[in-house]
């Protein structure tokens, strides 16, 4: 089957489009494709479901001159895969809408969320499947860890190697709770994002214990398992992840001790962004006394902002990275000639400057100042190496 170039039918687009949105899975589309060469439409698509630290492949297959039938669902031909018959399980066969049938039962193409609300039934299920297999498991960690999650909601995955009858690891997927992502409400960008998300919004632990298959507590002995903060991607970038490390685990630790030691950890890395974060919000609406209105500005991080400035008969562009760490790193800028062109028709432009008068402890209004003066004794060095490369015979950087 070849992947022809083909847009989806309209309406099982729009049902792509919710799922890919879908905040609190992380469903991922890809290998869009045709049914046949002369179709209109595509119509089938592999989802990515993720499962622990996993991303398992279901193939959705639907037909776009019958765009109200609902779909094939096939799962990925893994020994997971090929033991998952959900249509089988205890109760499938129910025509309430909340079983496996119900949701199949009249399917209505002008609903959007009907492909969401049948992938995640169908995910539930899968994970069902996985607590039982683990579950089943003679290994003494695999139980306390479960026993001790008993009466909290966190999810299991028990991936099986080909050719063996029974898993090697444990996944667990466990919610951190009690941390307060309120302060993100200071920021315009951060607060209507927040509302967005709702009660979908999670920060998970990722959890992988290798299964020894030790069934006494003689035979206990637990290794430190591999961890993994699992959240939205722009929310993982403002706390510094995955560069900054979790916290350590200690011989002595479950899931459960471990779990308020992260929630601390992530509340005080959610403290600092959120301050530097201020700091340089701070430094961007400083920069309109000395420049004007910035061109452009990273409204989410604050992390980039473009300021025009004319100097020495040269006008440019200066971009403006500010690091997370900022007042404390300085910023690095990018001069921009705006009438300097190289040979491939492109604008001239320096290298990275990460060397001018800077101190973290002067007010914003001062770093905003100092820059300008900088930048004012830069314009004439910048355009004489601008003259330079637009004739070809320029240095690496000004």
């Amino acid at each position: 089957m070849a992947p022809y170039n083909r847009p989806l039918e309209p309406s099982i687009a729009a049902q792509v489009a919710v799922l890919c949105s879908f905040p609190k899975v992380g469903f991922q589309v890809r290998d869009v494709r045709c049914g046949w060469e002369d179709a209109e439409f595509a119509d089938r698509f592999t989802v990515l479901v993720p499962c622990g630290w996993d991303k398992l492949e279901w193939y959705v297959q639907f037909n776009a001159s019958r765009p109200g039938d609902p779909p094939d669902v096939i799962f990925h031909s893994s020994p997971n895969g090929l033991r998952f018959h959900p249509l089988l399980l205890p109760g499938a066969a129910s025509a309430s809408d909340s079983s496996s049938w119900g949701l199949l039962k009249d399917w209505q193409q002008n609903d959007s969320y009907r492909l969401v609300r049948l992938l995640l039934h169908l995910r539930a299920l899968f994970l069902q499947q996985q607590r039982r297999q683990a579950e089943a498991v003679e290994d003494e960690r695999v139980k306390f860890e479960l026993g001790t999650l008993a009466h909290q909601e966190f999810e299991v995955y028990a991936p099986l190697a080909a050719g063996k009858s029974s898993p090697e690891e444990l996944q667990l997927a466990v919610p951190v709770l009690g941390v307060d992502l309120r302060p993100l409400t200071l920021f315009r960008w951060w607060s209507e994002w927040l509302k967005r998300c709702g009660s979908d919004l999670q920060l998970r632990l990722l959890i992988k214990f290798p299964i020894s298959g030790s069934s006494s507590s003689a035979g206990f002995k637990p290794s430190t398992p591999q961890l993994k903060l699992d959240a939205p991607p722009l929310l993982l970038s403002l706390l510094g992840f995955p560069e900054t490390k979790l916290p350590a685990w200690t011989d002595s630790m479950c899931t459960v001790a471990y779990l308020p030691e992260l929630a601390a950890f992530i509340h005080q890395r959610l403290d600092d962004a959120v301050s530097s974060m201020q700091s340089r919000a701070d430094f961007v609406s400083a920069l309109p006394a000395v420049f004007g209105q910035p061109l452009e500005t990273d409204t989410q991080l604050f992390s980039q902002t473009t300021v025009f400035v004319s100097a020495s008969n040269c006008m440019f562009l200066v971009r403006i990275a500010l690091p997370p760490s900022f007042p404390q790193q300085q910023p690095s800028l990018t001069l921009q000639s705006a009438h300097h062109f190289t040979a491939a028709n492109r604008p001239v432009s320096s290298e990275p400057i990460s060397s001018f008068p800077w101190s973290p402890r002067w007010a914003t209004a001062q770093m905003a100042q100092r820059l300008g003066s900088f930048l004012e004794e830069e314009g004439a060095p910048f355009k004489r190496f601008c003259v330079d490369v637009s004739r070809g015979a320029g240095p690496a950087r000004p």
